[in-house]
């Protein structure tokens, strides 16, 4: 995963937090940093043990965005270059040997290259199209694989989103697995087991207008017309305008995450579902 809507944008620009200590040259407006490392399987954060990958992070090759990259498939298969691993295994991909120029670079189709937090992107057409460079976007690996760790400089543990009711306690300074809070999950499904009346509501296509319908009674839901959705719709002519598509800064009640001071919940990366079920017993009737 990467940036959207042809966001040619390097790391601290596309990663939220981040933007409360950068402009949007990439210019630092804090004292405060925030340092960046890997994590191939999602645990640990390799910065912890090894300080040569602090503020290295996961770009993806160009040839994935639609963009020039120096190599291709073309070329490895006629054994033009010589490929080998590297990067102490964090990467899955292979770097070859560009006889050209002699230079190195990952294969084509890479989602996981490693290099510093602020390589240069580059964002005009000629670069991405015509000249011969090393394009690249920020990546995520999905899965389980390839995630980036971040610290801000005063803060000693890191942050990440509560996607669930788990809580996973780890440290960037710790060389342990993150530990499963089983007595945690276990008070938050006792608490989610107090019963609840159950409901019986239609649904409309208003209802979906302004952001996910959120489900959290159990009961019945009746779907009484075909829905579309274009949660907080942009226009065509400016469809990268703030909060288009985006929860509006006035819901994060309701879409936690939405609003600048919250950048790690459930919304923080925009609406990613049309409808969420979020309690047992729920019944959808297409109709």
């Amino acid at each position: 995963a990467g940036p959207d809507l042809e966001d040619h944008v390097s790391w601290n620009q596309w990663f939220l937090p981040s933007l409360e200590y950068f402009d949007n040259t990439n210019n630092k407006i804090d004292d405060i940093d925030i340092t960046y490392t890997i994590s191939p399987n999602c645990k640990q954060c390799i910065g912890a043990t090894d300080p040569a990958y602090n503020d290295k992070v996961y770009y993806m090759s160009g040839d994935i965005f639609s963009c020039y990259w120096p190599l291709n498939d073309n070329i490895i298969t006629n054994n033009q270059n010589k490929c080998v691993m590297d990067d102490n295994g964090y990467s899955e991909c292979t770097k070859c040997h560009n006889k050209i120029n002699d230079k190195l670079y990952y294969q084509s189709n890479c989602g996981s290259m490693i290099y510093d937090t602020n390589t240069p992107i580059f964002r005009d057409h000629q670069r991405c199209m015509e000249d011969q460079q090393a394009n690249k976007l920020p990546s995520i690996g999905l899965n389980g694989e390839y995630c980036v760790c971040y610290k801000p400089s005063q803060s000693t543990e890191i942050k990440s989103a509560n996607w669930g009711d788990h809580y996973a306690l780890d440290s960037w300074d710790d060389d342990e697995d993150a530990i499963f809070d089983i007595d945690k999950e276990k008070e938050l499904r006792q608490e989610d087991d107090i019963t609840e009346d159950k409901v019986d509501i239609e649904l409309y296509q208003k209802d979906f207008e302004e952001g996910t319908y959120r489900i959290t009674q159990p009961g019945t839901y009746t779907l009484q017309e075909h829905i579309k959705f274009n949660f907080n719709a942009g226009g065509i002519k400016h469809p990268n305008s703030y909060y288009a598509w985006m929860p509006r800064e006035d819901q994060e009640d309701q879409y936690p995450g939405s609003s600048e001071t919250n950048h790690d919940d459930f919304y923080s990366m925009g609406f990613f579902a049309g409808i969420t079920i979020e309690t047992d017993d729920v019944v959808i009737d297409l109709n």
